[in-house]
């Protein structure tokens, strides 16, 4: 798992590969989605685009004071099948778009990042 900082921008990204097929891949992705409260922005067979959270609300009541979940970021999932097993290639990247970030939030940011691709590793399990 890779963390990146450009400015106060946080990407957290990691890959792996699942021996499941890549419809249960897909059925799983949209499950977590709906289950983590992440909306679509594209959908299909190699690309899922996501946000969670919202700008507007994080602005107007403050990061400090509201969830991570509810912090604004996008999700990219990309999706190679080859051979028995598909690979899934993640980014999770805050946008809210802050010049500076204070420690603590940054750390809240990237924990959580770490637990949403955590959860979705439970989810679709890493080939053995």
């Amino acid at each position: 798992m890779a963390t990146k900082h450009k400015k106060s921008t946080i990407n957290i990204s990691d890959s792996w590969s699942t021996s499941l097929k890549p419809g249960e891949v897909l059925a799983k992705i949209r499950s977590f989605f709906v289950y983590h409260n992440i909306g679509y922005e594209k959908l299909n067979d190699q690309e899922i685009l996501g946000t969670q959270g919202s700008s507007l609300s994080t602005h107007f009541f403050g990061g400090w004071l509201m969830s991570p979940a509810n912090l604004p970021k996008k999700i990219n999932i990309k999706l190679k099948t080859a051979d028995h097993t598909v690979k899934i290639e993640t980014r999770i990247t805050e946008t809210l778009g802050l010049e500076k970030m204070n420690d603590s939030l940054r750390g809240e940011h990237e924990e959580y990042f770490i637990e949403l691709l955590d959860a979705l590793k439970k989810e679709i399990p890493p080939s053995t």
